[in-house]
């Protein structure tokens, strides 16, 4: 993986990259590390067929519940910003409101980048 393919995580510098890519193909651990990554697969899949289907359901419902819960939680939290900011906007303009106004603000920058996260992973 390239540094532009990279999303999220810690940046690294395309050297370092490149080297322990070069020290993969040089000491074939590639196609190891390919195989390993099939067998891996290959159980999951396996564990998943002995799985009954009505565990698996139960299993999917409570995921699904789980997300629910955590994408109502940040749409109130969202709100719960929003109406914040607008309070300090509407607010007098000494300091002690101005660092709340831009904490406000940058916590509310990262809900939204936190959604934009999410959608561009579903995507």
């Amino acid at each position: 993986m390239y540094g532009y393919e990279k999303k999220g995580g810690l940046p690294r510098e395309e050297r370092r990259m490149d080297a322990f890519c070069t020290v993969l193909a040089d000491c074939h651990l590639v196609d190891i590390i390919t195989y390993f990554l099939s067998l891996l697969k290959e159980k999951i899949m396996n564990g998943l067929k002995e799985v009954s289907s009505s565990k698996l359901g139960g299993f999917l419902r409570r995921l699904d519940r789980w997300a629910s819960q955590i994408r109502q939680s940040r749409k109130v939290k969202k709100e719960v910003l929003i109406a914040k900011l607008v309070e300090l906007m509407e607010s007098d303009k000494d300091d002690e409101n101005l660092v709340e106004l831009i904490d406000t603000k940058i916590q509310l920058n990262f809900e939204i980048e936190k959604d934009e996260r999410y959608w561009e992973q579903r995507a």
